[in-house]
């Protein structure tokens, strides 16, 4: 489809190049090893992005090895890293992106949104909600926004505090 704001046929084709150096795979946890970087990753399935699972890998570590062939590679991604993972996008989309898009489209005014999120991936886009959000186990730079924007930061972690976050919505009253 013509209009579409993101350009997913070179970005798959870009993730693809990397996934092929990388040797990944979502069926199991690959051993790695680069120099004192040694641990598994494992590639968790999305569409538009690569999300590499790590264990025994220090994440800004295992991040700067990804940019660093990524440039060798010629490629243009945009690599995140989170506690336990890695998320490599197209460069010049996430999720702040895909709201301003969704924003645009449907008519409604950013500061009339929600955003949840807990990670580094997240906070371009909770920077630009009306109401960012978060369970207890964001990290800290997260809940910061939250807290700055006046937001709401469950008192629960992952699914459940994601849960408690729709209920506070729905109760939510000017």
């Amino acid at each position: 489809n013509g209009d579409r704001p993101i350009k997913y046929i070179n970005c798959i084709g870009d993730i693809e190049t990397l996934r092929k150096n990388l040797f990944i795979n979502t069926e199991n946890w690959t051993p790695f090893k680069n120099g004192s970087l040694q641990g598994h990753i494992m590639e968790e399935e999305k569409d538009t992005c690569l999300s590499i699972l790590l264990s025994g890998l220090d994440p800004p570590e295992f991040a700067r090895y990804l940019k660093d062939i990524i440039e060798k590679l010629g490629i243009k991604l945009n690599v995140v890293h989170g506690p336990s993972y890695i998320d490599i996008t197209q460069e010049g989309v996430d999720k702040a992106y895909a709201l301003k898009t969704f924003s645009d489209k449907m008519g409604i005014k950013l500061e009339n949104i929600t955003g949840v999120g807990d990670g580094k991936n997240d906070i371009p886009m909770l920077k630009n909600v009306g109401l960012p959000a978060a369970p207890i186990n964001a990290i800290s730079e997260v809940k910061g926004i939250i807290r700055d924007k006046g937001g709401y930061i469950s008192e629960k972690p992952i699914g459940k505090g994601f849960l408690d976050i729709c209920k506070f919505i729905i109760n939510f009253k000017d």
